[in-house]
This record gives structure tokens, C-alpha cells and sequence, in this order.
């Protein structure tokens, strides 16, 4: 189906409920894998290491309480699982059908989660923080303040975009980023799966593609580790190992030495090679 480049990578998920909750509310994807409605380990480590044209890897943090934002973020993965399949077994390659997909899972998808907020009579949601590579090149797209970076050359550069009420009154002028950090609407979600339709369409920032390269490093993570870790220092963790399954429960432990007053989650994925 796809294309003339594979892509060898190396990739570690590491997940931990936190120093202060009782459930973890976030949930990955990891090109396949995900965390089932019925696990409830505190601390998951997960491993792949792979060669493939076509990789898919997300992240996703629950809104609505420890009864159903597990629900949220278990039914933003399971859906994904599907939409992957169908890119797998549909697709030619193109990256804008790709994207096309991928859109249409969260049209769907935030239709789901919102019936779901129904049903509980509860207000519920998730982020939703994806990379997808493809044909030796990647492409981030969120909704919310899950994130993706990319390290390369010892910089580290956010591919997403925050979609908070803080992150919009800096964008504005009205906040500087240090008021903002202390913003009681940081955590303030514009953007999520499972908003309601009064309030518009859903709709994924995207970022630009871009060509990998051997020995790039890229991370999603939820704000269980940005709201503990600043950039720099995951800078600086990311570039003191080499392997991802080294790299990720770092910084899980980096975050839970801050205080870990949230859950915490976070996929590794380092470009071993690319075959032409």
C-alpha cells in the first residue's frame, strides 16, 4: 500500500496515574496498542521496536472525573484503532487522504464522546495529540493541550499547538506567557473530543510535514508531564539517553519527583533508519 521508504524506528510508552489520583484518565496509542477499558495498572510501560512506511501514534487525556474521563480517552483510542485500519487497508499513500481520515475520525469521534456526556449526564471529553509518519516524512495534528514535540540537533520544538483559554489571551496580547502559567484558565480546553455541536465544529490543528531523519526523537505527551516538566529539562533527559525505553519512564519519574498532581503519559519514538 504505501509507498518506497520504511521507516525503522524504536518507540516507549510510559504511563503512570500519578502521585495523586486514584485512576489514570489518559490513554495512548501505540501504532496498534492502547490501554483496554478494563487495565487499571498504576504504571504501564510498553515497548516496539519496527520497521513499516506508515506509522500511527497518539495521545489522549480524559476530562470528566475519575468516573468518565477514562471513558473519554479509552473511547478516543478504540475509535483510532479503526480509523487506522481503514488507512491501512484503503489508503495509496497520499498524506492528504491520510489527514482526510484522520479528520473524519474526529468529526465522528467527538459525535460519540458527546452522546456519551448525554447518556452519564455529565460533561465529558479528551485531548487528542497524534504524529503520523509516512513515506519517511511526519506530521503532528491536536485538539487540546496534549502535545507533540520533535528533537533534532540538540533543539527541541513543539509541533502542536495549546488550545487553551490561556494559550488564546497570549496569542491575543492580552497575557504574557509567565501570566498565563499562572492563569486560573490554563487549563481552560477550547478545543477537545466530545464538544458539544452548539459550540461548533471540532477541528485538529495540523502541523506542516516534514522529511525524518536518522536520530530524530519526537514525544506526545499529556499535560500530566508539561505542567511538571519544563522544556528544558525534557530537552536535556531526551538528550542524555539513547533508547526510548530509557528516555520515557525518565521523564514519568522527573514529573512524579515534581509532585505528579496529575496523570502522566508520554510515547517516545526514535527514527533508527530510513530505507529507500
Amino acid at each position: 500500500m504505501y509507498s518506497e521508504k520504511n521507516i525503522i524506528l524504536r518507540a516507549s510508552v510510559a504511563s503512570d496515574t500519578g502521585s495523586v489520583r486514584s485512576v489514570n484518565e489518559d490513554n495512548f496509542y501505540l501504532n496498534g496498542i492502547f490501554i483496554s477499558s478494563s487495565m487499571n495498572e498504576k504504571s504501564i510501560p510498553l515497548d516496539i521496536n519496527e520497521a513499516d512506511s506508515f506509522f500511527l501514534f497518539a495521545v489522549s487525556d480524559g476530562m470528566g472525573g475519575e468516573t468518565h474521563g477514562n471513558k473519554a480517552s479509552f473511547t478516543a483510542m478504540n475509535e483510532l484503532k479503526k480509523a487506522h485500519n481503514l488507512i491501512r487497508s484503503n489508503n495509496d499513500g497520499n498524506i492528504e487522504e491520510c489527514i482526510n481520515r484522520i479528520n473524519s475520525y474526529i468529526n465522528n469521534t467527538n459525535k460519540l464522546i458527546y452522546n456519551l456526556s448525554l447518556e452519564y449526564g455529565a460533561r465529558i471529553g479528551t485531548t487528542f495529540a497524534a504524529l503520523l509518519l509516512y513515506d519517511g516524512r511526519a506530521q503532528a495534528l491536536n485538539l487540546g493541550d496534549s502535545r507533540v514535540y520533535h528533537f533534532r540537533d540538540n533543539e527541541i520544538i513543539q509541533l502542536t499547538k495549546d488550545h487553551t483559554e490561556a494559550e488564546r489571551l497570549i496569542r491575543l496580547g492580552i497575557l504574557s506567557p509567565e501570566e498565563a502559567s499562572n492563569s486560573p484558565r490554563r487549563n481552560m480546553l477550547s478545543r477537545y473530543l466530545g464538544i458539544s455541536p452548539e459550540e461548533g465544529t471540532v477541528e485538529a490543528d495540523v502541523s506542516d510535514s516534514f522529511s525524518v531523519e536518522k536520530g530524530d526523537v519526537f514525544l506526545l505527551c499529556t499535560d500530566g508531564l508539561t505542567s511538571m516538566v519544563k522544556d528544558e529539562l525534557i530537552k536535556n533527559i531526551i538528550s542524555s539517553e539513547n533508547l526510548p525505553s530509557k528516555i520515557a519512564p525518565k521523564l514519568i519519574d522527573e514529573a512524579l519527583k515534581k509532585g505528579g498532581f496529575d496523570n502522566i503519559t508520554c510515547i517516545v519514538v526514535k527514527i533508527e533508519d530510513i530505507l529507500i
